[in-house]
């Protein structure tokens, strides 16, 4: 990490690579809770300028890469995308309480505050998805839209496409039409 506070608005860059960091004792350490566990790899490169975290949201440029290995997402309803209402009251996940994934990637790219989603693919025992979107840290908001395929075909279990929109303090997750 690099501060110059020189200037009359601070500069700021961080550059980090983690290599197999456990998400859950992240999320307890930065004291928040997000439904998401497994082994991290992260690259990013951040620059911002600022004296304030909003201010140097609005200014976010550079690039920043994760991947998940060996996780879950604590959901019962993370499996309804891609399986048929009667398949899902009788999943492993829905009693289990979360569904488990072999590998999500996912790569942004910033630029005066807005990252725009260049890849991400999240891959589940039962389905591959990708997503589009974007993250703008000057307005606060998410707009990424996912889009499941199942990789098992059968009758009534089609694979729904959803969107994590809204506020980063409250997004919503909604099934999209």
């Amino acid at each position: 990490a690099k501060i110059d506070a020189r200037q009359t608005v601070p500069t700021w860059h961080v550059r980090a690579v983690a290599n197999d960091a456990g998400v859950g004792d992240i999320w307890k350490q930065l004291q928040t809770e997000v439904p998401l566990e497994g082994n991290l790899d992260l690259d990013l490169d951040l620059q911002a300028r600022g004296s304030s975290p909003r201010a140097m949201a609005a200014s976010l440029e550079g690039d920043l890469g994760l991947s998940i290995q060996r996780g879950r997402i604590n959901s019962r309803l993370f499996a309804l995308t891609t399986m048929s209402p009667f398949g899902w009251l009788f999943a492993k996940s829905t009693r289990r309480g979360y569904s488990p994934f072999d590998c999500f990637v996912a790569r942004f790219v910033a630029k005066h505050g807005l990252a725009e989603l260049r890849s991400l693919v999240l891959d589940t025992p039962d389905a591959v998805a990708t997503g589009t979107g974007s993250i703008d840290f000057a307005r606060e908001m998410i707009n990424l839209q996912i889009h499941p395929r199942a990789k098992h075909r059968s009758f009534g279990a089609p694979a729904t496409p959803f969107a994590i929109a809204g506020s980063l303090a409250a997004p919503t997750v909604e099934v999209s039409t």
